[in-house]
Formats: structure tokens, C-alpha cells, sequence
């Protein structure tokens, strides 16, 4: 009885973990899908002309290319780096470039995700 009672334990646990897994990996690719829309975002304004839209491009684009590789790191890592990038767009100057390319939906997306 104790062994039976062992092995539908080891099942339980198995199944937990392998929901927690799914879990994970379905937050994981919402936060990926929520980067590359804001990255690719970001890059869409490399050709505008208009001064203060490639002002805006200019500073967002020197700042994500620090973050450039992020979505190949391990889960934690990605994600201290995630909480890095948003607590540095919290920057006033950041604030107004993101509101300026009209992104800040983007950034808040990316945050809940």
C-alpha cells in the first residue's frame, strides 16, 4: 500500500511540475512576443526624418542595443535584465522619447507580461 502510495505521489508531483513548466514557458513567450513587438518598434523609426521623432529614435535605439541577445538568455536572466531595461525607461528622457514614438503602451505591455 505504502509503494502505491509512493508512486501516485511521484505522479502528482510530475504533473505539478509539468504544469508549472507550461506555465513558465507560456509567460516566457508572452514577455518574448511583448519585447520583439517593442524592439521591432523601436526599429521601425531608423528612417524618419523628422527631428524630433530621430531624436527620439536615436536615444531608444542606443539604449535597447544594450539589451540586444535578450531573449536567448536563461529564464532568470532575461528576466533581471526585463526589469532592468523598464527601470531604465522610467527615465525622464526615456519617458519622452517613448511618448514621443507613442510607445508607452508597448512598455506597459511588456511590464505586465
Amino acid at each position: 500500500m505504502e509503494k502505491l502510495l509512493e508512486t501516485l505521489q511521484a505522479g502528482l508531483h510530475r504533473f505539478k511540475a509539468s504544469q508549472t513548466v507550461a506555465s513558465l514557458e507560456a509567460s516566457d513567450r508572452e514577455r518574448d512576443d511583448a519585447l520583439s513587438t517593442l524592439t521591432s518598434l523601436v526599429k521601425a523609426f531608423s528612417r524618419v526624418k523628422e527631428a524630433g521623432s530621430k531624436e527620439a529614435y536615436n536615444k531608444l535605439n542606443k539604449l535597447f542595443k544594450n539589451y540586444a541577445g535578450l531573449m536567448s538568455m536563461s529564464y532568470e536572466k532575461e528576466t533581471e535584465a526585463i526589469n532592468h531595461l523598464l527601470k531604465e525607461l522610467k527615465d525622464t528622457d526615456y519617458q519622452t522619447a517613448l511618448s514621443t514614438l507613442h510607445l508607452k503602451t508597448h512598455v506597459e505591455t511588456l511590464t505586465k507580461a
